[in-house]
């Protein structure tokens, strides 16, 4: 064997590796760090025997996307309300610093990453409108968000929601 083939051989087996790695790990259920295992299946006792007694789907842990999805809309919904007290903007107005994300962050603790998100998807829903405009206090003009008709119709929407615990 001479060293084309001995390299040959190695990039072979590397992909025939890297092709089996990836089966596994598509094939197989993972475990993530939010649902590690399964819970238990439960033992029950009956004139047949033992059997065992899948969980139900009460006895799972929610799903880790699902929470972040609702944490992810309780966000949008607090950038929402702050919007909409932020008050009205008309075409020619200054903005203040509340309708920039800076002030949006500061104002609700959220981290500049994550409203930075939460804008691009209300954007994109149409719920806010971007332009740029004069902020009082600051040199440059500024990304200003404000609320277009149907984000004002969701801001009405959410505070006149009962809170999550009633129904």
């Amino acid at each position: 064997m001479n060293w084309a083939e001995l390299g040959v051989a190695g990039v072979i087996g590397a992909a025939l590796g890297w092709v089996a790695h990836w089966l596994f790990r598509r094939l197989l259920p993972t475990r993530t760090r939010a649902n590690p295992e399964p819970p238990p299946a439960q033992a029950k006792v009956s004139e047949a025997g033992l059997e065992l007694v899948p969980p139900t789907p009460r006895d799972l842990p929610p799903p880790a996307r699902a929470r972040s999805a609702s944490r992810r809309a309780d966000t949008a919904g607090r950038v929402i309300l702050h919007l909409a007290s932020a008050g009205r903007l008309g075409p020619d107005d200054v903005a203040r610093r509340g309708h920039t994300q800076q002030g949006i962050v500061d104002a609700l603790g959220i981290p500049q990453g994550t409203v930075a998100k939460v804008l691009v998807r209300l954007a994109a829903a149409d719920v806010v409108e971007v332009s740029l405009r004069h902020v009082a206090g600051e040199a440059r003009r500024l990304k200003v968000y404000r609320l277009t008709s149907l984000g004002e119709s969701v801001a009405r929407d959410i505070r006149h929601r009962p809170p999550s615990g009633q129904g």
